[in-house]
This record gives structure tokens, C-alpha cells and sequence, in this order.
């Protein structure tokens, strides 16, 4: 019990210190365009994940509050970002389409992560990252399995 106590902890740590590394990597970009980091994560997200384009996507699968999704998403139609388009066949839903603006953005964000990861694998041989590669590999697909 107490291992998983620790490991608890260590991983709670682990995560708030990277969210809070990565949005000071995010810093510049947000003010550049100024746009939050939520709001980068969502175009990226639209981006990479074209056949998950509702706002109720984006909260499940970024876990974001639906009332900061629907702000977001006004803000970025507003801005240019995202346009909203009806889903044939349920005139409920809507999908959220990026326009030529934010795929340009979604390219900057990718290119500022992969120098994130890099700066985070900074003193690992290749060896090491490729073992740290296969390890998150096994863990989340563990992780994967034990939430279904």
C-alpha cells in the first residue's frame, strides 16, 4: 500500500510539474496569437483527430469543461480559427472545421512540442529513449486496458 501511496504522490507531482513546464513553453505562442494554451490544444487536437470534431469530443477526449469549450470554440470561430459546419442527417450537431489560419497555428504548436520533448529527453543516450519510448508504450497500453 505504501508503494502505491508514493507512486501516487511522485505521479501527481510528475504531471502538475509537466503541465506547468509545458505551458511556459506554450507562452510565447499564446501571446503571439492570443489564444490560451487549452485553445491550442484544441486546434491540435481537431487537427490530428478529424473524425472527433464536436465541442462534446473535444471535452471527453481533452477533458475540458463543456462551458470553456463552448467559450473557446466562439472565440476561435471568432478569431478566424474554426469554422462551424452542420452535421448532415442530426441537425443537432455541429462540426468544427479548422481553416487554412489554424492549420498553419496547429503546425508552430506540433513543432514547439516535439522541442518540449526533446528539452524533457535532454541527457538520455538513444538507447535510453528509445527504452523510455517502449516503456510508455507498455504502460499506457496496461493503462488502456485496466479503463475498459
Amino acid at each position: 500500500m505504501a508503494d502505491i501511496i508514493k507512486y501516487r504522490r511522485r505521479g501527481a507531482i510528475f504531471v502538475n510539474n509537466l503541465a506547468s513546464a509545458y505551458n511556459v513553453a506554450m507562452i510565447p505562442l499564446c501571446e503571439e496569437t492570443h489564444l490560451k494554451v487549452h485553445q491550442l490544444d484544441m486546434l491540435l487536437f481537431l487537427s490530428e483527430n478529424p473524425e472527433h470534431s464536436t465541442a462534446r469530443d473535444i471535452c471527453k477526449c481533452l477533458w475540458l469543461k463543456p462551458g470553456l469549450v463552448s467559450m473557446s470554440v466562439d472565440e476561435l470561430v471568432d478569431m478566424g480559427y474554426l469554422v462551424r459546419e452542420a452535421v448532415p442527417g442530426d441537425r443537432r450537431k455541429v462540426r468544427l472545421m479548422l481553416t487554412d489560419k489554424a492549420e498553419t497555428l496547429t503546425g508552430r504548436v506540433l513543432k514547439l512540442q516535439s522541442e518540449f520533448i526533446d528539452r524533457a529527453k535532454q541527457g538520455l543516450s538513444e538507447k535510453e529513449k528509445d527504452q523510455l519510448e517502449h516503456f510508455f508504450d507498455i504502460i499506457f497500453d496496461n493503462i488502456d486496458q485496466m479503463s475498459h
